[in-house]
């Protein structure tokens, strides 16, 4: 087949705003239920593992990018289903010929144990150590009929090896249990403050210009859709072939990116739990806080994900993990600040920029105060510390909110601290400068909790 005219689409539009089509809806149940879905086409029915595919096949206006021009249009989803079928049928021959001695009683062992090896990390051509079971993972980012072409090539010998799965279970037993693998280090050679690897597949100046000009990259997988908000990680987790280094061994080697894009994704969804279980509208400031300054490892803000201040020199699933899930929390920000605008209408604004002329305090307020400070604010359950958070981050989100001066002296005071004297000069140092309700809460949580002594000769 002649691709040379074949220009690539970004299927980060394949439908338009944000309403999911109902036939999405259909094929994603299926899948879901039965690991497919069956899709007819001139007296030939194939299985299809992803959703997205599924739905692009089956309608005539597909919203897209043209990579090449830049610009934003309709294709038709039925001639790349035909493309699809050609390179599914290709891969059941393919399958069908490699491994027809399966019931040979001297070879099935090896056969069994080659195709299990092939079906989980089989090396194809520079797309690094993955397997035919990519297709159930992942589609590609760019769509065209080459592309199209070898999923339809995979997903036809996935249909012939879950065929003969279900067929021979005794003979195939344990097959999809995979132990896990270790999360090994990588260096990703090539990537410096500026320098970016090429790549035959992903256009990294594209993908950047396309979260210049929407906040963000949309990526999916079989079952979600999130967003990246870095360049330099849309390119690393859509890249299917990154020159690196296994730090463990030293050796040299072509990792594949798109493994990735499922611990991001674990991440993000964890993520976007977080958010919604803990803050709601009523919570600006707090999110305010941690959205710009102490939300991320309590010195920089959760929208960190949306700046290059992250590098990703060195790549594990951990770290991916840790940025999507960051990165889901923003996107709850994002909606909720959508949901409710004008409760966030000062969102971006400082408390130093909400009150240029803040009350001037007459004395500074020694650290040991300002620690006790935060270590009352916790028990009186006014902002609860995190179960694994630490005292110096609690401590900076603390004085944050309440406008006090952080130092590490703050920090070292935080269990320390609590005297009767001390106790005092929070109540009047601090606790009657605040002006709205948490004040008064925190003067009745020590007035209850450390009652005055009584007089007993009075």
């Amino acid at each position: 087949m002649d691709y040379e005219h074949d220009p690539p689409y970004f299927l980060s539009r394949f439908w338009e705003g944000n309403e999911v089509p109902d036939f999405y809806k259909l094929a994603k149940y299926e899948i879901e239920k039965n690991g497919h879905i069956s899709i007819d086409c001139d007296d030939e029915s194939v299985n299809i593992y992803q959703p997205v595919l599924a739905y692009i096949f089956s309608v005539s206006r597909v919203s897209v990018r043209n990579m090449d021009a830049m610009e934003d249009i309709q294709i038709d989803g039925l001639p790349y289903l035909k493309t699809f079928i050609h390179g599914y049928n290709e891969g059941v021959g393919y399958f069908e010929n490699d491994f027809k001695a399966l019931y040979s009683s001297s070879n099935i062992d090896k056969l069994v144990a080659a195709i299990k090896s092939n079906y989980y990390d089989t090396r194809f051509e520079k797309e690094g150590k993955i397997g035919w079971e990519k297709v159930k993972k992942f589609f590609p980012v760019n769509l065209n009929h080459k592309t199209i072409r070898e999923e339809g090539y995979f997903s036809g010998i996935v249909s012939r090896v879950e065929d003969i799965v279900s067929k021979h279970p005794q003979l195939f037993k344990g097959f999809y249990d995979r132990q896990t693998k270790k999360d090994i280090r990588y260096w990703l050679t090539g990537f410096g403050n500026e320098d970016i690897p090429t790549s035959t597949t992903v256009d990294y100046e594209k993908l950047k210009d396309i979260i210049v000009e929407n906040g963000h990259f949309i990526a999916n997988t079989k079952t979600d859709r999130v967003k990246i908000y870095s360049p330099k990680l849309a390119f690393i987790l859509c890249s299917d072939a990154l020159p690196s280094t296994n730090m463990d061994t030293n050796t040299q080697t072509n990792i594949n990116g798109n493994d990735y894009l499922q611990s991001y994704v674990e991440g993000y969804n964890e993520g976007i739990k977080y958010f919604d279980s803990k803050y709601s509208k009523d919570d600006v400031r707090d999110i305010h806080i941690n959205y710009f300054h102490s939300g991320y490892e309590g010195d920089r803000g959760w929208n960190i994900v949306k700046t290059e201040n992250i590098t990703f020199l060195v790549i594990t699933h951990k770290g991916v993990k840790k940025v999507g899930y960051y990165a889901g929390i923003v996107n709850q920000v994002e909606i909720i600040r959508k949901e409710y605008p004008d409760a966030f209408k000062d969102f971006d604004k400082c408390d130093h920029e909400l009150n240029p002329n803040p009350i001037k305090k007459k004395r500074s307020i020694s650290a040991p105060v300002i620690g006790l400070f935060c270590n009352l604010v916790n028990e009186s359950q006014l902002l609860p510390k995190d179960e694994n958070e630490s005292a110096e981050s609690y401590c900076r989100k603390v004085c944050l909110k309440f406008k006090l001066n952080y130092t590490d002296r703050v920090r070292q005071n935080f269990l320390t601290s609590n005297t009767p004297s001390n106790r005092l000069k929070v109540k009047n140092q601090i606790i009657n400068l605040i002006k709205d309700k948490s004040g008064q809460t925190l003067s009745e949580f020590i007035d209850k909790k450390y009652p005055p002594k009584q007089n007993l000769y009075a």
